[in-house]
């Protein structure tokens, strides 16, 4: 069922994962229990507790690290995003955007060509991959880099390419 959870968060939403999380928790289970259950919870709470109860698992589950990086930069907070994605291996595409994201905003932040010129590299690395070329997030990766470096030209058809999948 937490697994479930996992992917209803993936193709619907937080409120139809944690849904799917209810039947565990009335089952005896308590959020202490199982830590996938409360890293999931805790995601899918849209932020409650979410900084605590992350930082609490960021040693047991991997993917905490980058989910807790995650809710840093939705916060506006890129140096403790920065900080929590110090140890993580940036091998997935999902990893290297949030690194990307995060030195990017640090980086202006900052006006540090280095961290805007990582981040470029780390956004042109996703979007060049064969695995995620031809994806939404792929070439909204490949933008954000030719828009960091300041090509806006070619970052808009990157995103003209993908304007009917993207919200109105």
């Amino acid at each position: 069922m937490n697994m479930k959870s996992a992917l209803k968060y993936k193709t619907a939403d937080a409120r139809a994962a944690l849904s799917e999380l209810k039947p565990l928790m009335s089952q005896n289970y308590s959020l202490e229990d199982n830590v996938y259950i409360q890293h999931n919870h805790a995601i899918f709470s849209g932020g409650k507790g979410c900084q605590e109860t992350l930082s609490e698992l960021v040693d047991v589950v991997e993917e905490a690290k980058i989910n807790l990086a995650t809710f840093h930069i939705i916060e506006g907070n890129s140096e403790d995003a920065l900080e929590a994605l110090e140890d993580v291996e940036t091998l997935s595409s999902n990893s290297l955007i949030i690194k990307a994201t995060a030195l990017a905003m640090e980086g202006q932040a900052k006006m540090n060509r280095r961290m805007i010129k990582e981040s470029r590299s780390y956004f042109e690395r996703v979007g060049a991959s064969t695995k995620d070329c031809d994806t939404i997030p792929g070439r909204q990766s490949m933008a954000a880099s030719l828009f960091l470096g300041k090509n806006f030209d070619d970052a808009n058809i990157y995103l003209s390419s993908i304007k009917q999948y993207l919200g109105k």
